[in-house]
């Protein structure tokens, strides 16, 4: 393995100047020239040291690449990465490390919520759903067909709890599923392609006539009202008049100002309408 101590120019010894070398072999060459006087057992102990810690910083990058690739990949990219650590610890170098995590970006699903949150999702089928639990369309309630061997509940009983983020969800050998998605499983046989949008804005409501597939955007066109002082979004008082702004694919568009709150809810509604694919809201 090639060391700072065994590189060096015979232009230095020839009385080269030092400006015909790169500032990089200036460097690796005062290395070579400042330990020259050591012994031989010395020279191969501090190469020993020097080769054992770029093993050991090689496979802390080996290994952070394959952590990277198993938070996307699941468990086959953590041990595909833990081999890869493993095997290029003593040899791995930045060009390597460069690629790899190329690698993991090109291999990486999009940001949404059908691949991202929902990794592990796709192990289950809508085959193996049907014998685990029934859903009723019309009331949005699963309940169990077949719990699991050391479940509290029983064949029968309603499945799933309120999260605390207010969707329901149930677990299924150990992996939480959010019930709004095993729902559009159960009755069209894929996973859903992108988010799910409650019409309503209830999270806990699965019918599934309620539930409709949604960008990230239009999913949050379908929003509740927050606590503001005019108690609808989009609608604010400034300076003695009641002002109406909507975003748009993240561009804010100031609409007006005017002299009553209901003009200027009317108006961000007629935006609404013209803007947004998925919003509910009525005046």
């Amino acid at each position: 393995m090639a060391t700072g101590l065994e590189i060096s120019d015979p232009r230095l010894s020839a009385g080269g100047g030092l400006e015909e070398m790169g500032e990089g072999n200036v460097k690796r060459a005062t290395q070579g020239l400042a330990t020259a006087a050591y012994s031989e057992s010395e020279r191969d102990q501090y190469n020993a040291r020097v080769e054992s810690q770029n093993k050991q910083g090689n496979a802390k990058l080996g290994s952070l690449a394959g952590s990277i690739a198993g938070s996307y990949l699941g468990p086959v990219g953590t041990a595909l990465g833990g081999m890869v650590g493993g095997m290029i610890g003593g040899a791995i170098n930045s060009i390597v490390v460069g690629l790899a995590f190329l690698l993991v970006l090109l291999l990486a699903p999009s940001n949404s919520e059908a691949t991202m949150a929902h990794p592990k999702e796709y192990a289950l089928t809508q085959c193996e759903l049907h014998q685990i639990l029934a859903y009723d369309p019309e009331t949005g309630v699963f309940t169990w067909i077949e719990p699991g061997r050391n479940s509290r509940v029983g064949p029968g009983d309603r499945a799933g709890a309120i999260h605390g983020n207010k969707y329901r969800v149930i677990k299924i050998g150990g992996i939480a599923y959010a019930e709004h998605r095993l729902a559009w499983l159960y009755m069209t046989g894929q996973w859903p392609s992108n988010e799910i949008d409650h019409r309503d804005l209830d999270r806990s409501n699965n019918r599934f006539q309620n539930l409709r597939l949604a960008t990230r955007k239009q999913n949050g066109e379908n929003r509740g009202e927050r606590p503001t002082v005019s108690g609808f979004r989009g609608v604010s008082y400034v300076d003695g008049k009641w002002a109406a702004r909507i975003c748009h694919f993240g561009v804010n568009v100031f609409i007006g100002r005017f002299d009553t709150i209901e003009e200027a809810k009317a108006s961000r509604l007629e935006a609404e309408a013209k803007l947004f694919t998925h919003s509910t809201r009525v005046g």
